[in-house]
């Protein structure tokens, strides 16, 4: 019915829409694109597992961290892997080669927010870096998204935390 619909209009706006189908349970029909989902489903199984094993916990698939770790493959795809050009879909954006820093996925970091009203409501004396989870980079800015109880937070100044304080099973539950 949708694809009807969206051909019907199509129609009426004087445009044309070639209808097709590939047999259903039809992988090879769909060839480049089930392999691209493959891949991405590896990428998420592969940060999932990690982050288990670096906490020692068990994720489970509804916490608020398995949207970032979907965003991140795909952010992983678009930076690093490259295509039988060379480059990588970045750099075929952007027409230069990407320079993404990046912290382990799920690390716990300090973090200075960007100036927002949380900053500029403290005194000159208090802290300006707090605990949070590493969720990658804003793609628009280059900042840094880190989780934490109160929500997502954009930052550019990142400090990460000696080895026996990377993995922090409250900050990570908290988020």
């Amino acid at each position: 019915a949708f694809k009807k619909n969206l051909a019907n209009r199509r129609r009426a706006d004087g445009g044309e829409t070639i209808l097709e189908q590939s047999a259903t349970a039809d992988s090879q029909g769909n060839g480049r694109i089930e392999r691209r989902i493959g891949i991405i489903e590896g990428i998420i199984r592969t940060i999932k597992v990690s982050i288990e094993r670096r906490y020692g916990i068990q994720l489970p698939v509804e916490h608020d961290i398995m949207a970032w770790i979907v965003k991140y493959a795909g952010d992983l795809l678009t930076h690093f892997k490259e295509g039988i050009d060379g480059q990588t879909a970045f750099h075929r954006l952007k027409g230069i080669p990407s320079k993404m820093k990046a912290v382990p996925f799920g690390e716990t970091v300090l973090f200075q927010p960007l100036k927002t009203e949380r900053m500029r409501s403290l005194d000159k004396t208090s802290d300006r870096f707090f605990d949070g989870i590493w969720l990658g980079v804003n793609n628009s800015n280059g900042a840094t998204f880190v989780g934490t109880k109160d929500g997502v937070y954009e930052s550019r100044s990142i400090r990460r935390k000696s080895d026996d304080l990377k993995h922090d099973v409250e900050v990570l539950d908290s988020m």
